[in-house]
C-alpha cells in the first residue's frame, strides 16, 4: 500500500492538552496531504482529520470497565512525569472510610427527601422524577418504592432537553432544525 485515507489520533502531556489541542491539531492537518519516500518507495497520505488526546489515557482508554474508585494513571516519560486521577465505578476504599462515605452519603439524602416533603412532596399521592448526578444518593441511600420515584442517571439530560426544546422551537419557527 503506497497511498492512504488516515485520521491521525496523536497524545500530548497531559497539562499540555487543554491549552494545545486545538493548535496542535490545526498544526497536524496544516496540510490537506503528504507525499514522501520512503526506502525507495512514494507513498502519498490524505489527511481526513485529527483528534488529540492526553498521553497515557489512550493506553488505559479500553479498561475503564475495570477501573474501580479513585485511580492514579501516572505517565513516565524521559525526564517527565503527568499524573491524571481517573474517577470510575465504586469505590475501592478502605471498609473504615467507606463506613463514614456512607453514613453522610445516607444522611444527606434523607435531608434531601426531607426537604422534599417541606415542599409538600407525599410518595401516596404524587410521584417524584429526579435528575441530576445527585439521583445516585437517592437510588443508593433512600428507602423508596420504585414504581413511584423515576431517578434518571442519565448526566446529559439536561442537554438534551435543551436540544429538543430548541430544535422543536426552530420547527415551529419554519427554520431548520
Amino acid at each position: 500500500m503506497t497511498s492512504a485515507r488516515v485520521y491521525l489520533a496523536a497524545g500530548l502531556p497531559l497539562t499540555w492538552v487543554s491549552e494545545q489541542r486545538e493548535t496542535f491539531k490545526a498544526y497536524l492537518l496544516q496540510k490537506p496531504s503528504a507525499d514522501f519516500t520512503f526506502r525507495g518507495l512514494s507513498y502519498h497520505v490524505d489527511f481526513l482529520g485529527a483528534e488529540v488526546y492526553p498521553q497515557g489515557f489512550s493506553a488505559v482508554a479500553d479498561k475503564l470497565s475495570e477501573f474501580r474508585g479513585v485511580t492514579m494513571l501516572c505517565d513516565i516519560g524521559n525526564g517527565t512525569m503527568n499524573v491524571m486521577y481517573i474517577r470510575n465505578g465504586k469505590s475501592d476504599i478502605d471498609e473504615k472510610y467507606l463506613a463514614v462515605i456512607r453514613d453522610c452519603a445516607a444522611e444527606y439524602a434523607n435531608g434531601i427527601m426531607n426537604r422534599l416533603r417541606e415542599h409538600e412532596y407525599n410518595p401516596d399521592l404524587m410521584r417524584l422524577y429526579v435528575m441530576g448526578g445527585g439521583g445516585c444518593l437517592i437510588r443508593n441511600f433512600v428507602d423508596y418504592d420504585p414504581a413511584r420515584v423515576r431517578i434518571n442517571s442519565d448526566i446529559n439530560a439536561t442537554a438534551k432537553g435543551y436540544e429538543r426544546l430548541a430544535e422543536a422551537a426552530l420547527r415551529k419557527r419554519g427554520g431548520v432544525a
